[in-house]
């Protein structure tokens, strides 16, 4: 994992000083360990999950509605029922961090949950919330996509 950060972002893992991970499935947490160094975010019930059932070397913090006074932490729900995305701006777009809210660019075009999703309906009426408040998504398995808002469909340049 610290590899992969260098590559592709030529940061090093010490430099991460916070980390959000959007549901309880362990490959979404698992790389905790390697940032010693970064608060360790969730929201409340993911939190409470993850600190009841793992050992890590501290607790994870039950984020609020708000970090750092600028990125909501959006419930959607379908994956699992406590499903978290991130949304900010930046650049004057809105950007929506999907975790497996959305899984793939696959999966978004067809409004589809995962095989492991906890309730398919809901996964996809998920989607389509995250759609009308998203300009760009970064799905929790694949590259960012551009939202069109005004077509309800992405364009293929973030491939």
């Amino acid at each position: 994992m610290a590899s992969e950060l260098d590559r592709r972002s030529g940061l090093r893992a010490s430099d991460v000083d916070a980390v959000f991970f959007t549901h309880e499935h362990g490959d979404h947490h698992a790389g905790l360990r390697h940032f010693p160094n970064a608060q360790w975010w969730a929201a409340p019930a993911v939190a409470a999950a993850v600190n009841r059932s793992h050992s890590y070397t501290r607790e994870v913090t039950a984020a609020g509605q708000l970090i750092f006074d600028a990125i909501q932490v959006m419930h959607t729900p379908g994956h699992t029922a406590t499903h978290h995305s991130l949304r900010f701006d930046c650049g004057g777009m809105s950007v929506v961090i999907a975790g497996d809210a959305v899984m793939t660019r696959d999966f978004w075009d067809a409004r589809l949950g995962y095989f492991n999703s906890a309730d398919f309906e809901l996964a996809a009426r998920t989607i389509d919330d995250i759609a009308a408040v998203a300009d760009i998504v970064v799905p929790g398995h694949d590259n960012y996509l551009i939202v069109s808002r005004a077509a309800g469909q992405q364009s293929r340049a973030g491939r």
